[in-house]
């Protein structure tokens, strides 16, 4: 009998053990705090970023619509918040982005930069009937979502549009670099080093494509739209002639 009691007492204190490590376990699980919840991924902030300025572009008179008006004003962070007012919101988006009016030629994506886990910015192109701007849209991880916190205008770039000649691994050419090959008045065979991304497109007829510098062909005959950074050229656009 004496046995038959400990042995009671020793699997009631083993299951006791048992139900306060789990109901521990529990409430730790419970706690974690937010700052080591696993952030959203990269791809929801370049997707955050470009459905604001698609947003942005819908909100615009005459015909504003409500509904992007609110997903505009929810996109922003608490600090963005506090230069836009839900009142006059396509007033104050317009000064927040720093524009006139909407680009009535759309949006193109340039590029997105990491900065860490919980901030990035989105590189965009305001394509306008008269040209094209560059905004840069800051985000940041405020309770679990990517927001965007500001807009900024870059140092502006000098616009490149030349017809011209492909050229790769010619004498005095980088290795393994496309070139234009292109002229101007009384500047014959000048070069331009190419500087392709994931953005860059290129066009033949009514084909447009993202380009892959391993399809081009030397002496192609094309024009390139793009940015000049000293020698060289960041391409937005190649065309086929």
């Amino acid at each position: 009998m004496n046995k038959t009691i400990t042995f009671i007492i020793v699997a009631l204190i083993i299951i006791g053990g048992a139900i306060w490590l789990w109901s521990a376990n529990e409430e730790e699980s419970v706690g974690i705090p937010e700052e080591s919840q696993p952030a959203p991924g990269h791809e929801e902030a370049e997707l955050t970023g470009f459905n604001f300025i698609l947003d942005f572009i819908k909100i615009a008179p005459p015909q504003s619509d409500s509904e992007a008006e609110n997903r505009v004003y929810d996109a922003l962070s608490a600090k963005a918040k506090e230069n836009v007012s839900r009142e006059s919101i396509v007033r104050d988006m317009a000064s927040f982005i720093g524009v006139q009016d909407v680009p009535d030629q759309g949006v193109s994506v340039e590029d997105l930069q990491i900065h860490g886990q919980k901030s990035a910015t989105l590189i965009v192109g305001l394509n306008y009937s008269g040209g094209r701007i560059i905004r840069h849209i800051h985000l940041i991880v405020e309770d679990g979502q990517w927001k965007v916190d500001r807009v900024s205008i870059p140092e502006e770039k000098a616009y490149f549009d030349q017809i011209g000649n492909l050229a790769r691994d010619n004498p005095g050419m980088e290795e393994g670099i496309w070139y234009l090959v292109y002229e101007e008045a009384g500047q014959p065979a000048l070069t331009k080093a190419l500087i392709f991304s994931q953005s860059s497109i290129c066009a033949q007829g009514v084909e447009n494509m993202t380009c892959d510098p391993e399809n081009l062909s030397s002496g192609a005959r094309v024009r390139i739209l793009g940015e000049e950074e000293d020698e060289s050229v960041r391409v937005i656009r190649l065309e086929y002639e």
